[in-house]
């Protein structure tokens, strides 16, 4: 779960390890507000677009897999996507043990994170696993697109040094992250690799997305110094963290990057997600406080003044951002941590904070628990204009989407719930059976392109906690990625699921 903490030091410090922790369940989150120290398409009634099919998904479970013994320490999948030939799930192994993936290893070469990629087919056979061959520190990989091209992952790889990736190897000299994007083929071998220099400060990718003329990466660069993503160069406007698209060919070679262009000198930005339609980019993650953040020529204002605030941007093609829009009225933070496009529909997704009236352009929402996060889905159209928003109507305890992916008409929303429940998501109402009331529970809920919850699911068994991170909507199937921790049973309807180690364990869903 995202914490958010009360300084932006904490953020920092917190950033650099958010992949370790020493609680059992992520449930003891730091939900403060962020105070500011003075430092600081069209659609029709049955819920499907014209032309297209409807979605017909159950939401039965198909299977579930982790990792098998031998998994010496921690794992998780950060990312999930369902390509034609089929299903690659990415995230990090913790140190320099042996994972094995049902059949398919993978090892790592630092004692902390090292990035890993796994190719499964739709029966949830594991049919390869990559992580580094060499390098310097910790890396870890936050997402994974494919296209007809490649299998692309992005994410970083840490401070000085060489790392090698198959038979490619990228340099890098910073003093913190740095981000990078890694091209395979289906058969798992690295076509090249593209970081960032010279960067002297922090640097990152969350998301990529793969388009019909480019692939997409979207993170953050920290300060106002000058970052190279190959031949294009950018800059932050802000001291601390600044949004960052960036575009490539198929080929690696940078076309265009782009970042803030205007805001307060102490102001934050991240970019969590991107996505790539027919008519532009997508791109959506947050901005603090609410001065105004310029996206090229485009300006936005957050609504609450002691924290984050949701932000969707459109880029077109050639990285001219088209509109840019935040919460128009908000008591707390807010934050958008997914985007996802389909026939005209923008469907960003991710969390409100507490029981107050949010308004995403004149379209209201509440959530239902008091004094933390509810989760909330937002669909605009390619214009920025809000259509709906929903969130929990009635929930016992904090929820967050982290994900969000459409298949023809069907819109799919995964993330969390804490403790056992009743969480109801518009119609459709959800427990977590024999589940611990003190953890976060996974949960994925199906959607029409009306904003009608058509069903929602989450564990029939626990023994700790769990999440997901991501989904991926895809032909075959509905797949859902992240973790479960510790090494009892996790059973998601019939389907279960084991963990390897006794912290976190990576774990990846099928659902009909």
């Amino acid at each position: 779960m995202k914490k958010k903490s009360i300084a932006f030091i904490l953020i920092f410090l917190a950033s650099l390890f958010s992949n370790c922790s020493s609680c059992s369940c992520k449930s003891g989150r730091n939900k403060s507000f962020l105070l500011l120290l003075g430092s600081n398409g069209s659609t029709s009634e049955v819920g499907t677009s014209p032309g297209e099919e409807s979605d017909t998904s159950t939401g039965e479970d198909l299977w579930a897999r982790s990792v098998s013994p031998p998994g010496s320490n921690n794992s998780e999948f950060k990312s999930v996507s369902a390509g034609s030939d089929g299903i690659y799930a990415a995230g990090y192994i913790m140190g320099t043990g042996v994972y094995n993936f049902g059949g398919p290893t993978a090892q790592g070469t630092c004692s902390l994170n090292n990035v890993v990629l796994v190719k499964y087919d739709t029966n949830g056979e594991a049919q390869w696993a990559r992580s580094v061959l060499s390098g310097s520190s910790t890396s870890v990989f936050n997402s994974v697109s494919v296209g007809s091209e490649g299998v692309y992952a992005v994410g970083s790889i840490y401070g000085t040094g060489e790392y090698k990736f198959g038979e490619k190897t990228v340099n890098v000299d910073s003093d913190g992250y740095n981000a990078v994007l890694v091209k395979y083929n289906t058969n798992g071998e690295v076509q090249w690799v593209s970081s960032v220099s010279p960067g002297s400060k922090s640097s990152l990718f969350h998301c990529v997305s793969v388009g019909s003329d480019g692939i997409y990466a979207a993170g953050y660069i920290v300060g106002k110094d000058l970052y190279s993503f190959g031949t294009q160069s950018v800059s932050g406007a802000s001291d601390n963290y600044n949004a960052v698209l960036v575009k490539y060919d198929t080929d690696g070679n940078t076309v265009w990057a782009k970042s803030v262009s205007d805001g307060p000198a102490s102001g934050l930005s991240r970019f969590y997600s991107v996505s790539a339609g027919n008519d532009g980019i997508y791109v959506a993650g947050y901005i603090l406080g609410i001065d105004e953040y310029k996206f090229g020529d485009k300006s936005v204002n957050g609504a609450f003044g002691g924290g984050d605030n949701a932000v969707l941007v459109k880029y077109d093609t050639n990285g001219v951002a088209q509109w840019a829009k935040s919460v128009s009225a908000g008591s707390g933070p807010s934050k958008f941590n997914s985007v996802s496009v389909r026939s005209g529909g923008i469907y960003a997704a991710g969390y409100i904070f507490g029981i107050d009236e949010y308004k995403f352009g004149d379209k209201s929402v509440n959530g239902a628990f008091g004094g933390d996060d509810n989760a909330v889905l937002v669909k605009y159209d390619t214009n920025g204009v809000a259509q709906w928003a929903k969130s929990v109507s009635a929930g016992s305890g904090p929820s967050e989407f982290n994900s969000v992916s459409v298949r023809s008409g069907g819109i799919y929303a995964s993330g969390y719930i804490v403790g056992i429940g009743p969480y109801t998501f518009g119609t459709q109402t959800v427990n977590a059976i024999n589940a611990i009331n003190t953890c976060s529970n996974v949960v994925l809920v199906k959607y029409d392109i009306s904003g009608n919850s058509l069903w929602a699911r989450s564990v029939s068994d626990a023994t700790k906690d769990s999440e997901f991170y991501s989904s991926s909507a895809g032909s075959s199937g509905i797949y859902a990625a992240g973790y479960i921790n510790d090494t009892g049973n996790y059973t998601f309807g019939t389907q279960t699921a084991n963990g390897a180690h006794s912290f976190y364990n990576v774990v990846l869903v099928k659902y009909k």
